[in-house]
C-alpha cells in the first residue's frame, strides 16, 4: 500500500492543478478532504485494478474477498508496547496496513490496555506506562484509507478520546454488522461473533477484571489479545456477507456515527438529566392542568 501523504493547497484551483498533473503510482487513487481546504491529503485506501464503490464517505472494495483463516493464538506471541521506542515503531507498522483490529480494556475510569491486531501480528500497549506517548496513535487511527476494526466501540471511542485526544476515521463495527445480518448470529456479543465465525468459544471470564493490575497475568494478557486476535478474519466474512445482502454502506454509516461518540460533559449530563425531570408548567409557573387530571 502506497503511504498517505500531506500537501498544502491554498486554492480549489491549485488543488485541481495539483490533481491533474500528478503522475499517481496506480489509477485507483481517492483524494480526501482532510481538514480544511489548506490541508488536504491524498491516500491510496486500496492497490487494486477493481472500480471503487462508495461506501459511507470511504471507498471499499464492491467485491468479496476470499479470507485467511486466522493464525493459531499463542499468547507467547503477543507483542507487549511497553517503550515510546516499541510505540513509534507500532505506528509505523500500522501505516502500512489496509486494516487493523482494536479493543479496549478499561477500569476506574481508566483505558489500561490497548489490544491491536494485524494480519500477522497482536499487540498489547500498556497505556498506563505510556499515557503520555498515545497521541502518536493519532496518525493511523485518523487516516480514513485504513479501516479501523472494532467490536461495539461506542465506549471505546468515548474513553480513547477522553484519556488520549485520539479520533477514528473509517470505523467498522462488527457488531453493527451482526445486527444488519438478522438471523446469522445467536447473540450480538463478541463470543457469540468469534464461535459463529471462527469456531472458536472465547472465555470472557475476565471481562469484568481489573485491568490496572501489574504485572499483568498471563491469563489476562491472554484473554486482551484474543479479543482482536480474531476480528479481522470476522471483519472479511462479514463484509462479504454484507455485499451479498446489500446492507454494507448502512453499517459504514452506523460505524461512522459510533466513532462520532463523546464523553458528555457534567453540565450536559446535568441539563439532560433537569429536562427528564422537570414537570410542566403554565405561567406564572403555575402548574399546568393535564387531562385526566
Amino acid at each position: 500500500m502506497f503511504p498517505a501523504f500531506n500537501c498544502t493547497m491554498q486554492s480549489n484551483d491549485q488543488f485541481n492543478m495539483f490533481y491533474k498533473n500528478f503522475q499517481w503510482p496506480t489509477p485507483n487513487v481517492a483524494v480526501y478532504q482532510f481538514g480544511t481546504i489548506n490541508n488536504w491529503r491524498s491516500a491510496v485506501p486500496w492497490n487494486t485494478g477493481e472500480p471503487m464503490s462508495w461506501g459511507s464517505k470511504y471507498l471499499y472494495p464492491p467485491t468479496e474477498v476470499d479470507p485467511n483463516k486466522p493464525r493459531t493464538f499463542y499468547v507467547e506471541e503477543v507483542k507487549l508496547i511497553l517503550t515510546e521506542k516499541d510505540l513509534v515503531d507500532l505506528v509505523m507498522e500500522l501505516n502500512a496496513q489496509k486494516e487493523f483490529a482494536v479493543d479496549v480494556e478499561h477500569w476506574s475510569r481508566k483505558t489500561c490496555l490497548i489490544q491491536i491486531s494485524t494480519r500477522s501480528t497482536d499487540y498489547v500497549i500498556d497505556t498506563l506506562k505510556l499515557w503520555r506517548h498515545m497521541h502518536l496513535l493519532s496518525e493511523p487511527f485518523k487516516n480514513p484509507a485504513i479501516v479501523k476494526v472494532f467490536h461495539a466501540p461506542t465506549n471505546d471511542m468515548i474513553w480513547l478520546n477522553r484519556d488520549f485526544g485520539l479520533e477514528v476515521e473509517n470505523l467498522f463495527d462488527t457488531q453493527t454488522a451482526m445486527a444488519n445480518l438478522r438471523g446469522q448470529f445467536q447473540g450480538l456479543g463478541l463470543k457469540s461473533l468469534v464461535l459463529t465465525l471462527c469456531g472458536i468459544c472465547l472465555d470472557k471470564e475476565h471481562q469484568k477484571s481489573n485491568w490496572m493490575i501489574r504485572p499483568l497475568p498471563k491469563e489476562m494478557l491472554d484473554y486482551a489479545a484474543q479479543d482482536t486476535h480474531y476480528l479481522l478474519f470476522c471483519y472479511d466474512e462479514l463484509r462479504n456477507r454484507l455485499i451479498k445482502n446489500g446492507k454494507l454502506e448502512v453499517v459504514l454509516k452506523g460505524s461512522e456515527k459510533i466513532a462520532a461518540k463523546r464523553e458528555k460533559s457534567s453540565k450536559t449530563a446535568n441539563q439532560q438529566a433537569k429536562k427528564k425531570t422537570r414537570k410542566p408548567h403554565g405561567k406564572a409557573g403555575c402548574p399546568v392542568q393535564l387531562p385526566g387530571s
